[in-house]
């Protein structure tokens, strides 16, 4: 596997047991980190889009019978925009806040 075990495993059940527990600790890193890097490391998702937009349009266009140009306006493009929106939101998302407590209970 290239996490460096020298036993590589074929079992379904062990691989997803071992995709979970990287997903946790890369998580917690996640969450430990400021709420700008986080968004700056959004930005850059959307910069690899765009820098590899005509490779991204050509395999889905390939791989569903779209045209390049298609493929561009439809699922490259917007994804891009999507992640930059996300990226210019996840400052006033993530920042801290102070939850208001019920007297319910």
């Amino acid at each position: 596997m290239a996490d460096g075990d020298t036993q590589a495993s074929t079992d379904p059940a062990d691989l997803v047991r071992r995709a979970i527990a990287r997903a946790r600790s890369a998580q917690q890193a996640w969450a430990a980190t400021p709420a700008h890097a986080r968004a700056a490391a959004i930005r850059r998702i959307r910069d690899a889009i765009v820098d590899r937009a005509d490779e991204l349009a050509e395999i889905i266009a390939r791989d569903t019978g779209k045209t390049r140009l298609d493929a561009l306006a439809t699922e490259v493009m917007p994804a891009a925009n999507a992640v930059a929106w996300y990226s210019q939101q996840a400052p006033r998302w993530l920042k801290d806040r102070k939850i208001a407590h019920s007297h319910f209970i």
